[in-house]
């Protein structure tokens, strides 16, 4: 009884501080909203004065989404105002959305002049004016879709008091708000089970911000399902809205940090859950004590925009197994390349396939204006049998031909990445755990040995990246590869499961002169939205040497976009690849 009451008063709105007659109206709306039953509704009445809570809008004025609409709420963007990078990053925060709530909710861009109801994102207020601020409204906007609006807004601004600030966390943070998720640091408990706000510290002066701790009331938030959350996407920073050199508030409970991160926290998504009545089982699990104690230490997971500097932990000795030496990388091109978890994940955790070895490593988008090489390698290489784990990654039969990615036969929203052997013509497939970020973490679970009679697609393509197509619903895997009927120069885009070519490249190596046969692909994301993706192509030059060259080419795997025409847009002339490995290269 509590549950069906619970997700009535999450899915619209619910009974303010007395009965009356205004409470009977809004009653009435609200079962209307919800479509729920007249046991529902009674179930209400009887637990009226029972708080079944957590911190999440209660305020009559918003509900969820429509369950219709929930996996594709449209949005638009204010394109005159924010960078190219800017609305990369806004995009960015809408995919994660989706990947992190494992597809039961998403966000679908569409254009402002769309008729549709959407949240339109943007600096400024309806009457144009520009914001200072950052703001949400918590939830689909009642009175807007009452008057048959198009719209509602999203407030994403720069500036001091602005959430444009170089990370996705303060972006996502809007987005988890917009489908009613309330403010963590302002539920009514917080003083005695979370933080004690020190209001004499808070800023007064050009803006008075102590409303930005003021306390909820019951008609706007619940809050006492769940314990604190000191890592949910929507806590402040404890230096947030503070006069320099002080703090907003104290934390109660060790470890005393907030941590920023760049992800829901399991009791945000287990809240959204609830709301959107997806399962709470596909919540990724996260030791927040942990996560608190890594801020303490000066070592968030907020990713920066240098994703190498901030993120690749420090490596290990050179040392390395059998038949990997460190330098196997340094000199030929790779056979394959590869993400760990595939695409649009929060960590973009990049592979390369030598002979037996593999070697995981981060992208230094750095050296895209010459500080130092583009791959940063997290750990020596190793063999590929043992860097993949028992009982199927023994049996990978290297060297790889062709790797690939494909959506999870479990249908829970992970991907699996499949890599075929070039002799044996026998597969081995894994799956990826978007939720952590290294193989020495989890990352990968491989239950079966490799076996032939898998999809490959060896006699079309030589190397393979795998890319979301975003604007079809449910998004789709689409597969980029080496076509082999052109002598491994040029590029086309594929369907899933390699059957349809849609489009194909027609001199893909113009615009360089360095490298004459492609072995290897590899789509390159930055997940901060600071910069382009890149397509970076690995081969071999006329000397027989391996290179690595970046081409900025529309990668969004639209099947209708044709590929641009000869000569591409490859950033600089290629390089060799011992001198983009940061390790291990003399």
């Amino acid at each position: 009884m509590a549950l069906m009451m619970l997700r009535f008063i999450v899915s619209a709105s619910v009974i303010r501080s007395a009965l009356g007659k205004a409470t009977l109206q809004l009653l009435t709306r609200s079962f209307l909203r919800a479509n729920f039953n007249l046991l529902s509704l009674l179930l209400i009445y009887l637990c009226y004065y029972v708080f079944f809570t957590g911190t999440y809008n209660s305020d009559p004025s918003f509900s969820k989404w429509p369950t219709a609409t929930q996996t594709q709420i449209l949005f638009s963007i204010e394109t005159g105002y924010y960078t190219a990078a800017e609305q990369l990053m806004i995009r960015n925060a809408s995919i994660q959305i989706g990947l992190q709530m494992k597809g039961c909710i998403g966000f679908t861009e569409t254009v402002r002049s769309d008729t549709r109801y959407k949240i339109h994102i943007s600096p400024y207020t309806a009457d144009g004016v520009l914001q200072t601020f950052c703001y949400s409204y918590q939830g689909q906007w009642n009175t807007a879709v009452d008057n048959r609006a198009t719209e509602q807004l999203m407030l994403i601004t720069r500036g001091p008091y602005g959430c444009l600030d170089g990370t996705l966390h303060s972006i996502l943070k809007y987005f988890v708000i917009v489908l009613g998720k309330r403010n963590e640091h302002q539920r009514a408990d917080r003083e005695t089970v979370g933080i004690n706000v020190l209001s004499g510290n808070l800023q007064t002066s050009p803006y008075p911000l102590t409303n930005a701790y003021r306390l909820y009331q019951t008609n706007e938030a619940y809050w006492l399902l769940f314990p604190y959350d000191y890592c949910s996407i929507t806590h402040n920073q404890v230096k947030d809205y503070a006069n320099a050199g002080t703090n907003g508030f104290n934390i109660i409970n060790d470890p005393k940090a907030i941590p920023k991160l760049d992800r829901i926290s399991n009791t945000d998504c287990k809240l959204l859950s609830l709301i959107y009545s997806c399962p709470a089982s596909n919540c990724d699990p996260m030791d927040c004590v942990a996560e608190r104690q890594k801020a303490l230490n000066g070592a968030s997971a907020t990713t920066a925009p240098t994703v190498a500097a901030t993120t690749t932990p420090a490596l290990p000795s050179t040392t390395t197994g059998p038949n990997c030496p460190s330098n196997i990388f340094c000199t030929n091109p790779p056979d394959e390349a590869s993400y760990l978890l595939g695409p649009y994940q929060l960590y973009q955790t990049l592979l390369l396939f030598s002979g037996p070895c593999v070697m995981e490593y981060k992208f230094n988008w750095d050296s895209v204006t010459g500080i130092g090489g583009t791959i940063a390698p997290t750990q020596p290489p190793k063999l590929i049998t043992s860097y993949f784990p028992g009982p199927g990654g023994a049996t990978a039969t290297p060297p790889l031909s062709v790797n690939y990615f494909q959506n999870s036969p479990l249908n829970d929203g992970s991907l699996t990445l499949t890599m075929c052997g070039a002799a044996t013509r026998s597969c081995l497939t894994c799956r990826e755990d978007p939720g952590v970020e290294f193989q020495s973490t989890g990352a990968s679970s491989c239950p079966n040995p490799a076996a032939t009679g898998v999809l490959d697609p060896d006699a079309i393509a030589t190397s393979a990246t795998s890319q979301m197509y975003l604007l079809q619903n449910p998004s789709q895997v689409m597969q980029y590869v080496v076509l082999k009927s052109s002598g491994n120069t040029e590029i086309g885009l594929m369907n899933n499961d390699f059957s349809t070519l849609y489009q194909s490249t027609t001199g893909f190596l113009q615009g360089q002169s360095t490298i004459t046969k492609i072995t290897a692909i590899q789509i390159i994301q930055d997940q901060q939205g600071f910069n382009p993706q890149y397509m970076a192509v690995f081969g071999t030059g006329a000397n027989g040497k391996g290179y690595i060259g970046f081409v900025t080419m529309a990668l969004d795997a639209d099947p209708n976009l044709p590929f641009q025409t000869a000569p591409f847009d490859w950033i600089e002339e290629p390089n060799p690849i011992g001198q983009e490995i940061q390790t291990y290269c003399p």
